[in-house]
């Protein structure tokens, strides 16, 4: 007699969830499980143009229980995987309507820090936890950090990040003619060095209103956090590229790719009024990710996963933070604590990055991590957790 298929739905809003759950989703499928996905926010465009053999419902954020409740029973659902992404309301109400209908649940984490928020929302004027049965960790110091953050040991099981196998797995694949191709595609032929800006949502979409409340970027008061927004950040780096200019044979390109959770109208100004002959500025608004690691020659950001995804494929990865340390706050790039990226806290060693990418000197900043990830084989361990729980 044939086992049954195991019936699964999956469920995404942020972008890193989608990004987390997408390689889960095609191994779990591959597995002859029967998988349906409830997707909404950024993760409908990306499931809809990475996943095209896996229904996805496109749902609102503001999806009630009592809905949520009748799309697991729809769907005749045994499991439910989630997102753990803190800039949403849909993933923590199917984790709620799970649990009111028993229904085991698994979160996969797709980056450090913010764990509380990840998993809790305020409601009614309270807190209102949504903890899963099951939160799969990225590594040992993730799993301490959500037991400190009220999850207990046996809720946490250590899988490592899909979303950077997925990296890996991509980069093994990559060749010279597809990285020409990419620059043919977002035209930038010249043969000047590609340096490609990945953002932060200090501002969001579509309002343009500062990120505040739980996992926000800015303080009640109006302060950000760590000291800067998105676009201090990038006016530093494009003075500094203008400033250390040497030789003005030589050519940049400064490529912009905003979170799509942001709101990138903040970041015009700042590209704009870029006019050097030498250097070139410009958007990269429906650009992939990836496809912008594979053509840099560098990748600046502030502590934006796609920071350790270039890191952890060779490219020179660079943590501006001008003014983290004026705050009493921690450094929110894993990549800096794990020592894959460059980190720059002041404007002296922000001039001396930029000036060796300008340069081409770059040797001084390759990665060199002294922190190992177990990463390959992250979606099977957490496919392996969905198939028995």
């Amino acid at each position: 007699m044939r086992k049954p298929k195991r019936r699964v739905l999956s469920v995404a809003s942020d972008p890193g969830s989608a990004r987390a759950l997408i390689p889960v989703v095609r191994e779990l499928a591959g597995r002859g499980a029967s998988v349906r996905a409830v997707v909404s926010g950024p993760s409908i465009a990306i499931f809809d143009a990475e996943l095209k053999n896996v229904m996805g419902l496109h749902m609102p954020d503001g999806i009630t229980i009592d809905r949520a409740s009748k799309l697991l029973l729809d769907a005749r659902a045994e499991i439910l995987i989630t997102g753990a992404g803190a800039y949403n309301q849909i993933e923590h109400t199917f984790r709620l309507a799970a649990r009111i209908k028993g229904i085991r649940s698994i979160s996969v984490l797709d980056y450090w820090f913010e764990y509380e928020a990840r998993f809790q929302r305020v409601m009614n004027g309270g807190i209102v936890q949504s903890h899963p049965d099951i939160v799969c960790a990225l590594d040992e110091l993730s799993k301490e950090e959500l037991i400190h953050a009220g999850l207990k040991p046996d809720q946490v099981v250590v899988t490592g990040g899909p979303n950077l196998e997925e990296t890996l797995c991509w980069w093994q694949e990559m060749d010279t003619k597809k990285i020409a191709e990419f620059k043919i595609k977002y035209d930038v032929t010249n043969p000047g060095r590609i340096i490609v800006f990945f953002s932060e949502p200090y501002y969001t979409a579509p309002t343009g209103k500062p990120l505040t409340g739980p996992g926000g970027l800015f303080r009640s008061n109006g302060l950000p956090v760590f000291g800067y927004t998105a676009p201090d950040i990038l006016k530093m780096v494009i003075d500094s590229l203008l400033k250390g200019v040497t030789n003005k044979a030589k050519r940049m390109n400064l490529l912009v790719k905003p979170h799509p959770l942001e709101w990138p109208e903040a970041l015009f100004p700042e590209v704009t009024r870029v006019q050097a002959e030498w250097l070139k500025a410009k958007f990269m608004l429906d650009a992939h990710p990836k496809e912008l690691i594979a053509i840099a020659d560098a990748v600046i950001g502030m502590s934006s996963i796609t920071l350790l995804e270039a890191a952890l494929v060779g490219k020179p990865a660079i943590s501006v933070q001008v003014g983290l340390q004026t705050t009493q706050s921690f450094d929110p790039c894993i990549g800096n604590k794990l020592g894959f990226t460059i980190p720059v806290f002041d404007r002296e060693t922000l001039d001396k990055v930029m000036e060796a990418l300008w340069e081409g000197d770059v040797s001084s900043l390759r990665p060199r991590p002294d922190y190992q990830l177990n990463i390959i084989g992250a979606a099977a361990r957490v496919a392996d957790v969905a198939m028995v729980l």
